[in-house]
């Protein structure tokens, strides 16, 4: 089976990455890099995968340099459009889904998977998701998204995330 190479961005302690490890592709998946700040995730994710490849923030990440691959994944911040948060893009945090935009548009990898809390499908920020679903479609990707909680997973917790799930769907 071939190797899918992915880029893990704003991976903390490298969840897709191990959940793509324990899917179909199990030894199969190849990190090129993952991009995360927090030092204890980055000492998580550095321990589980030794040999990825530590990108440090997602801002530093020189996209023309990049090898290709298979996925992007990206679990982009979520404080500013949260319930629990500032409900405002003025922080400046959230926005920084810029950067997967600008991956999906440069590297066109073959697949993407995004997540975010529940409240980026408020009304509230209906312009700004609705931006960054055209930015998506522009970039030659269908795409579809879900809420899922994760106490429908069996855990013990009620969170509402939502997923955005897409595919290149153009040469």
């Amino acid at each position: 089976m071939k190797k899918i190479k992915l880029l893990d961005n704003f991976a903390w302690a490298g969840w897709f990455h191990l959940a793509l490890e324990q899917s179909i592709w199990k030894e199969n998946v190849e990190c090129i890099g993952y991009s995360e700040i927090d030092k204890f995730a980055k000492q998580v994710y550095g321990e589980r995968f030794p040999g990825a490849k530590d990108l440090w923030s997602i801002t530093e990440i020189d996209i023309d340099w990049l090898e290709d691959f298979d996925i992007v994944t990206g679990w982009f911040p979520c404080q500013d459009v949260s319930v629990a948060g500032k409900q405002s893009l003025e922080w400046g945090r959230t926005v920084l889904v810029e950067y997967l935009l600008q991956i999906l548009e440069q590297k066109q990898p073959k697949y993407f998977v995004f997540e975010n809390v529940k409240g980026l499908m408020s009304k509230k920020f209906d312009t700004f998701r609705e931006s960054i679903f055209e930015r998506i479609e522009q970039a030659g990707y269908g795409f579809s998204y879900k809420v899922l909680n994760t106490k429908d997973f069996w855990l013990p917790q009620n969170r509402e995330r939502v997923f955005i799930v897409g595919w290149l769907s153009q040469n």
